[in-house]
Parts: structure tokens; sequence; C-alpha cells
């Protein structure tokens, strides 16, 4: 019986001292990166690189197609084409967005987006639009011969939407004043989302949603021809866009 225990005892004694001795193993074992994992690796990073480029391509190669074909843009059969073209960072993304002055106010400014493999534009009346950087915003407020209306428009997602709306006008009321008394002040009637409010809440409103101390004009421009140009080069940079 005491023989039994006694072997019993030593068994277990060299099982722990195998377990604890693993473990000390273990916790001095470097660690083996094999060739598999890390060839893994390396073709992971080069894909996307590859994808960067890639999307480089799409973009300009989109953007190309768009300014030779869209008929907006695109020039008509006199072969006249006054259009001016720059890139600006509209939406927090890193393609760039095209923002096309026509060169003339009935044409206005087109703004072009590259979004899910194809290009989405969005035309702002007249001359003049401004924007906030990566920030998606742009404020239009062009408008002429007493009447102004201001829009403030958010590019998200590949879509363009007005997120406020305002109008400042010349009555017809004021206008005949103003005709019959040469003194009379020039005074405008502010609406917001086609509610009548005072000139100081109309800025406000505005102030909401969009920085004016922000907002930039776009800059740069090229000449159309030149520009496809540009997007035909390996590098923007060549082109200094």
């Amino acid at each position: 019986m005491k023989k039994r225990v006694i072997v019993t005892v030593l068994m277990a004694s060299m099982l722990v001292g195998c377990k604890t001795a693993s473990k000390e193993e273990a916790a001095i074992e470097p660690e083996v990166v094999s060739v598999e994992e890390k060839t893994e690796e390396v073709d992971e990073a080069e894909e996307r690189e590859d994808e960067g480029v890639e999307t480089e391509e799409s973009w300009r190669e989109a953007y190309y197609d768009y300014l030779t074909t869209n008929e907006d843009v695109a020039p008509d059969e006199t072969g006249n084409h006054g259009l001016q073209v720059t890139m600006i960072y509209l939406d927090d993304d890193d393609v760039p967005e095209l923002f096309i002055d026509t060169g003339f106010e009935a044409g206005g400014e087109i703004i072009a987006t590259y979004y899910d493999g194809e290009v989405v534009s969005y035309n702002f009346p007249r001359l003049g639009s401004q924007y906030i950087e990566r920030s998606g915003l742009v404020y239009t407020n062009t408008g002429h011969m007493d009447y102004y209306r201001l829009t403030i428009t958010k590019l998200e997602d590949g879509e363009f939407r007005e997120i406020g709306v305002g109008l400042a006008y010349l009555s017809d009321a004021d206008r005949e004043h103003m005709i019959a008394d040469e003194n009379y002040p020039y005074i405008l009637t502010y609406e917001w989302e086609d509610e009548l409010v005072s000139e100081e809440q109309f800025n406000a409103n505005v102030a909401e949603i969009y920085d004016m101390e922000q907002s930039v004009y776009p800059e740069e421009y090229v000449p159309y021809d030149e520009f496809l140009k540009g997007l035909r080069k390996e590098k923007l940079e060549e082109a200094n866009y």
C-alpha cells in the first residue's frame, strides 16, 4: 500500500515538473512568423497601394468622359467653348470634385463629384458660389435686380441636396414707394423656407448651418482643353492641380 502511494506521488511530481518546464520554455521562446504570413502581409499592402492607384485612374478617366460627352459641358458643333475648370475638395474624402465655370451667367456653375463609380453633377445658378472645404457645403447667393435667392447645398454620399433656402427681395409696395419718393429707403423683404422673417433672423438662420468666415471661392481655374490634357497625365501634380 505504501509503495502505491509513493509511486503515485512521484508521477504527480513528474507531471507538475513537466508543466512548469513547458511554461518556462514558452515564456522565453521567441515569436516565429512564418514565410506564408509575411508574404500575406506584403501582398495586402501591395493590394492597398494598387487600389489607391486604380481609384485615382478611375475618377480621372470618369471625369474625362464626363467633360467630353456631357451635353452641359462638352463643346458644341461650333467648337466654341469658354469653360474653365478647377479641382476642389468639397466632401471629406480623397477624391477631388470638379468645379466648372461655364463662362456666362445663364450657364452658371457646375460641381461634379465621383461617387461609387459614377460622376454626379449639380448646376448652381449664375456665377459666384462659395464653399467650405471638406464640409460638403456650398453657399450660393447670386441673385440680381432686387431678387436674391440664397441656397445652402450639401454634398453627401454622392448626392447634392438643399439644406437651407432663403430669399431677399424688393416688394412691390416698397418699389412703388421708391418711385413716388426718391428719399424712400431701399428695404428688402426677407423669407426663410417660405416664411417671412427679419433680416437679423435671416442672417442667424444662415449662420446656423454655414460659417461665412471659412467660406472660399474656387481658385486656379484652367481652360477646358488644358484641363483635359492634365487629366491624361500620369500625375496631377504635373498639371499643377
